[in-house]
């Protein structure tokens, strides 16, 4: 059996890891998660350590946001999109 690094403490990027888990079916260690923003998450082990994960989530969000700030709002942002691309109001 392999031996993982005991993550508990760390912070990578938003994240701080609180507690180890049962591994997955597939052996990866599984990490539970606290985000900067109060939401908690559970992430692969793999996932921290490469800085893959970051955040729950809410670092993309916020950077496609700022990303789009200043650009003017296209009539369709924020619509729901469904399958083939039909834009649902």
């Amino acid at each position: 059996m392999q031996k993982h690094k005991n993550m508990v403490g760390e912070t990578v990027g938003r994240l701080s890891v609180i507690e180890r888990l049962k591994n997955d079916k597939h052996g990866n260690a599984m990490w539970f998660c606290v985000c900067e923003c109060g939401k908690t998450v559970i992430v692969r082990g793999s996932m921290l350590r490469s800085g893959n994960s970051k955040s729950c989530g809410c670092l993309k969000t916020e950077t496609t946001r700022k990303r789009w700030a200043g650009k003017g709002n296209p009539e369709w942002l924020g619509d729901k999109v469904g399958y083939h691309g039909v834009i649902y109001g």
